[in-house]
């Protein structure tokens, strides 16, 4: 029978890890080493932003503990994310909360671990997010339509007609497939966190309409005149399947 199991991704990956604490920094970059990667640890944060431009396969990044003075982790991570990179990012939060794991996917993470960590489950974690990285083109027997775009839910990357790829978030993802699954409905907040729970979305009204924005700038869809998301004021969301379009509603393209 034929094995489903997607192979390891390339070995090694070059990996930065940014923390303030030196204990942490050391045992996440022994950690990763005895895994076979090439791991640079700093405690820049300066760092962040610029990890997808210097080449680096994967961000981890822990941004509690900083210096009073020096660049704010979390404003480093939106720019990261605004200027379209892809790069997969771990972020590690010391005993963290559903609230503080939200706020952390909200600004880009593509996942959170909790410090004191497992050395074996942060090597999982990594290799997890370098498997779904690997380049893929969504034209797969899984790929979605997205309006004018493609969803290959196994990468989360979204292509746009032009070619141009966009990675998603885990939480991004799992909404943009709830709206898929129930396409000219009207969801209300709660509902859309029930249908994406278990992927990053958290009990925060807040985090649902952040989400909704985000996926609106990678889908160049305009708040002010949507073509695929549509606000129903004081309800919820509306997705809104193009006309023409039978794929919206979660089925594989043929």
């Amino acid at each position: 029978m034929k094995s489903h199991i997607a192979p390891e991704p390339r070995l090694p990956a070059r990996i930065l890890v940014v923390d303030h604490d030196a204990d942490s920094l050391e045992a996440a970059t022994q950690s990763l080493r005895l895994r076979g990667h090439q791991v640079e640890p700093s405690d820049d944060m300066g760092l962040v932003s610029l990890a997808a431009r210097r080449g680096f396969d994967l961000l981890v990044l822990s941004p509690e503990t900083r210096l009073r003075r020096g660049p704010d982790p979390w404003q480093q991570l939106r720019e990261l994310r605004a200027t379209g990179g892809s790069l997969p990012v771990l972020v590690l939060l010391q005993a963290s909360h559903a609230a503080d794991r939200a706020v952390a996917l909200e600004l880009g993470a593509d996942a959170v671990l909790d410090k004191p960590f497992h050395p074996g489950e942060l090597r999982a974690r990594v290799q997890a997010l370098l498997r779904r990285s690997r380049p893929s083109t969504p034209t797969s027997a899984t790929a979605l339509r997205v309006g004018d775009w493609q969803l290959d839910p196994d990468t989360r990357t979204l292509q746009a007609p032009t070619g141009l790829q966009v990675h998603l978030s885990e939480a991004e993802c799992a909404l943009l497939r709830a709206f898929l699954e129930h396409p000219r409905s009207t969801l209300n907040r709660q509902q859309l966190m029930d249908l994406a729970r278990g992927q990053g979305v958290q009990q925060l009204d807040r985090s649902i309409d952040l989400l909704v924005s985000r996926l609106r700038h990678k889908l160049d869809d305009d708040p002010r005149a949507p073509r695929l998301i549509h606000t129903v004021r004081g309800v919820g969301y509306l997705f809104q399947a193009l006309a023409g379009d039978d794929h919206h509603t979660g089925h594989p393209t043929t």
